[in-house]
Formats: C-alpha cells, structure tokens, sequence
C-alpha cells in the first residue's frame, strides 16, 4: 500500500514495542520505541504468535515494507492480487510490482525481519506481523 508502516502504527517513541507473552514470563521487547522499531534491526526477532506461543521454525511474514519502515511497490496490488509471477528481482518481468512482494522471516533480528527476500503471491498464506496501538 502507500501508507508506509510507520505511519500506520502511529509512531510515538514513548512507547516501547514488547511481544505478547504467556502470563508470568518475562517481557521480550522488540524495540525501545518507533524510532529503534524502524532502525533495521531489533532488540529480539519477533517468533511468537498473536497467543504468545513461539513459533517452532522459520516463518516467512508478508510486509510490503522496506527495511526503514517506508512503503515498497512489492506488496501484491495491495494484498489482492494471488497470481503467479518471475519475481527474480535481477529480472523483472512486466508484471514484478504488481504480482510479488516483499517478505521478511520472523526469527531475524536485523533487516531480514521485514525484507529478506521477494516472492510471488500465488497461494501463499504467509502470515502478516501486527502491532497492538
């Protein structure tokens, strides 16, 4: 989409980013506030589901999102699209922005988190992060 991830969370760097966790375990903070949330890296790779169960394996994460929190073209016409493509970004076809997107991988903690690698959309059900505002 246009709407750049930063924007969308409504960055306030008073507020620090922690992942949900079972009762009784100790916070995980993610990053100190938005500014560190799109610095590239975090303080802790985000492995847990929206329960707080850590996730076992490598998950791929749809984002759309370039490593500094700005909006990419590669986000599947806006998460509509679920068609096949070539989306070898040394060579893109006519169809690149509309038909791949960006994707990062939950147990990174540096930029891969939200820009690993690009892939098309074509039955994919990778999973989306979210942060609670």
């Amino acid at each position: 989409s246009n709407n750049s991830a930063r924007n969308n969370i409504g960055c306030n760097n008073t507020k620090r980013y922690v992942l949900r966790v079972p009762p009784g375990w100790p916070e995980v903070v993610i990053a100190d506030n938005c500014d560190d949330l799109v610095d590239v890296t975090l303080d802790n790779p985000i492995n847990r589901d929206e329960f707080g169960n850590i996730y076992r394996t490598s998950e791929p994460i749809f984002t759309g999102t370039e490593v500094n929190g700005i909006p990419s073209i590669l986000h599947c016409s806006n998460w509509t699209n679920d068609q096949d493509a070539d989306c070898n970004p040394n060579r893109p076809g006519p169809d690149y922005p509309l038909k791949c997107a960006l994707v990062g991988v939950n147990d990174y903690s540096d930029w891969r988190w939200t820009r690993s690698h690009v892939e098309d959309c074509k039955g994919r059900q990778y999973h989306f992060y979210c942060f609670q505002l």
